[in-house]
């Protein structure tokens, strides 16, 4: 190249018209560009990539060596594969072969004594050192196993914790009553109660006085999450029910909010959507004599106390009772 003298060069640029001002200059030999920034940022880019794949621009790295620089005729040239040689008669056992020579006679004792009592001239440092490595590794273990478990099950109707003051017992019942019944009150006064449609839909069977009690709660089903596109004399028909319950449920839910509107269950106070919560949590609620595992029993714990009233049962029942520390020793004295 000529010095002082550049070479020549187009870019082509495929761009949408409508981020084109042409209206720039009179004889329309410039343009204007919405974001103009952006197709700088682009060339700029292109450009440095092109000249550094090829190792055109010049590098100011003085301890770099000329011969690692590819020459510009290899570019074109195609790369072929290394190959690489074997000797498959190659055995490094055999000496003849040229493989290393060992004495296998001094190496197995070492192994044998792993096997056998017999053996004598094993090291007993190594020995001692693997039982300690297993003793430290059991009783990692152990501790790990006692301190993960913050929980147990009593007579598979109690969860048992501790806490800085005492044991804490609940009942899994009441309580799991206390926290679906947070949970579907807020779900359904909201109005947030999410629906799965059912591609079977369910036919229950009830007698005609039982119809009108679920007739007269239609709108707050349908607010909890069930539709009811049928109600027929001894009949009605679900077409979907809510998400956070399973289809074989859905008898027990019903019989249990009909027993609770006739039976006017204690503390009702005329709110049927407190009505349906509290009768869903009661259908739906873990059972006495259920064996739960450890994460069951954990959640329960911490969920109860999350609750906005832990103390009692949509029912007004007892929860929870606390066992102070200092009360188990009263009884030692």
């Amino acid at each position: 190249m000529v010095e002082k003298k550049y070479p020549g060069y187009f870019l082509v640029l495929d761009v949408n018209p409508n981020s084109i001002d042409v209206n720039i200059h009179p004889t329309k030999t410039e343009i204007k560009f919405s974001d103009d920034s952006t197709i700088y940022a682009l060339i700029r880019a292109a450009v440095k990539h092109s000249l550094g794949q090829f190792n055109i621009t010049p590098m100011l790295d003085f301890d770099r060596n000329p011969s690692f620089d590819t020459p510009y005729k290899q570019f074109k040239e195609s790369v072929n594969s290394p190959k690489v040689e074997i000797n498959s008669s190659f055995n490094p056992f055999l000496p003849e072969s040229g493989g290393i020579k060992r004495k296998f006679k001094a190496i197995d004792p070492n192994f044998i004594g792993f096997e056998s009592k017999s053996n004598t001239n094993s090291d007993p440092s190594f020995e001692n050192n693997f039982e300690k490595d297993v003793i430290q590794s059991s009783i990692f273990e152990r501790d790990i196993s006692v301190s993960s478990v913050n929980t147990f099950q009593l007579k598979n109707k109690y969860i048992v914790s501790t806490t800085k003051s005492g044991l804490v017992i609940i009942n899994q019942n009441l309580a799991h009553q206390r926290i679906l019944y947070e949970r579907y009150l807020r779900l359904m006064t909201n109005n947030s109660t999410e629906s799965q449609k059912l591609i079977f839909p369910i036919n229950l069977n009830y007698s005609t006085k039982n119809i009108l009690v679920i007739k007269k709660l239609k709108s707050q089903l349908s607010q909890a999450g069930f539709n009811i596109s049928k109600l027929k004399k001894n009949t009605l028909t679900l077409n979907s029910i809510p998400s956070l319950i399973k289809e074989s449920e859905v008898n027990d839910i019903f019989d249990q909010i009909i027993s609770d509107v006739e039976n006017e269950i204690p503390g009702f106070n005329f709110s049927q959507i407190d009505l349906l919560a509290k009768s869903m949590s009661k259908s739906l609620a873990i059972k006495n004599g259920k064996e739960l595992k450890t994460k069951e029993q954990e959640f329960i714990l911490n969920s109860l106390f999350a609750c906005i009233d832990p103390n009692i049962s949509p029912s007004n029942k007892k929860t929870f009772i606390m066992l102070k520390f200092n009360d188990i020793d009263s009884k030692f004295n």
